[in-house]
């Protein structure tokens, strides 16, 4: 039931493009509607992945399968640094294995990161191991990131 309706609206949204496209003319509607193709491709992997499987599990079986089909593709650039599929698999693995140890399962954890590749990491841990992550911002003041932590009533604070 879900990939044919996924379908439809990316048909849909493809048809929408091209009218307008031909409408306004100039090259970008090429673009998007090369994003609409990658959009339905990826869409009907996640569809296929695991019809069953919450939406974060399904990202993270996302993530293993594109580690399996390149580990050494790069995944992930930041401040000049490269970081491969593979590298990204172990770190999340880890990440997914300390929570697991901890007893998390499928509860919710506090995520407080900046912008650095562990953010992306620990998010794709708590995907593999169905839990639930709440994002919280590093310029949060005590007060307001106490509030926050007993109102996402996370079991664990990474």
């Amino acid at each position: 039931m879900e990939l044919p309706l996924l379908l439809l609206a990316g048909l849909l949204a493809l048809l929408v493009l091209v009218l307008v496209a031909g409408r306004r003319g100039g090259p970008a509607w090429a673009a998007d509607v090369g994003f609409v193709g990658r959009a339905l491709a990826l869409g009907g992997r996640l569809a296929l992945l695991g019809r069953r499987a919450s939406v974060a599990q399904r990202w993270g079986r996302l993530a293993e399968a594109a580690a399996s089909g390149g580990s050494g593709r790069p995944f992930l650039r930041f401040e000049g640094r490269s970081f491969s599929y593979g590298r990204a698999e172990r770190e999340s693995n880890r990440v997914g294995q300390a929570l697991r140890t901890a007893g998390l399962g499928g509860r919710t954890a506090a995520l407080l990161a900046g912008n650095e590749p562990f953010f992306v990491w620990a998010w794709i841990g708590l995907a593999k191991l169905g839990a639930r992550p709440a994002f919280l911002g590093t310029a949060l003041r005590p007060a307001a990131l106490l509030h926050c932590l007993r109102q996402c009533e996370a079991r664990a604070l990474l």
